[in-house]
């Protein structure tokens, strides 16, 4: 979900749901990591939990989330230096559920453009993208390959929001 506030300054809120499957999905989902870039962005953990096959629920500590320069930092002073949290999530087995939600606020970048696919390397049992403008700002929309996916437009007095929404994607 996606809240412009100006063309330079918005939230995304990111939430998602895993289900573990296989020792890759272990793997893959046992250390997470986010980059962003601190010049224009910050990132906020709001919950970070694994369920695992027992029931039993762990949340993140924060000696669990560590922040750590980006590998190309070093090489290339002269451009703004990306960070990359790193959460290293407990207790992620086969049949553990995995959720995340997080934030990133940005502010003073050049210009808003983003990307959402709904098709991933995993299937995915259920999808949504959301995105809401101040009516006078005007976005260019392109679509490729709307297969299954519902798309909805709700005016307000203030904003346009755009939603798209798709289920058991292959």
């Amino acid at each position: 979900e996606i809240t412009l506030k100006d063309q330079h300054s918005w939230t995304e809120k990111y939430y998602e749901k895993i289900k573990i499957l296989n020792y890759s999905g272990k793997k893959e989902y046992s250390e997470i990591k986010i980059p962003y870039n601190p010049t224009w962005e910050s990132v906020t953990i709001n919950k970070a939990t694994v369920v695992g096959k027992n029931g039993r629920k762990q949340e993140i500590s924060k000696d669990e989330i560590n922040l750590m320069d980006a590998s190309w930092t070093g090489s290339a002073p002269r451009y703004p230096a990306e960070k990359i949290l790193v959460l290293n999530l407990p207790g992620v087995e086969i049949g553990s559920i995995v959720e995340i939600q997080t934030m990133y606020q940005t502010k003073n970048k050049t210009f808003f453009s983003h990307s959402a696919s709904f098709r991933k390397d995993n299937p995915i049992e259920k999808i949504s993208y959301k995105i809401s403008v101040p009516k006078n700002i005007i976005l260019k929309i392109i679509r490729q390959n709307l297969d299954n996916i519902e798309e909805k437009k709700i005016e307000t007095s203030n904003y346009m929001t755009y939603e798209w929404n798709a289920k058991n994607q292959k």
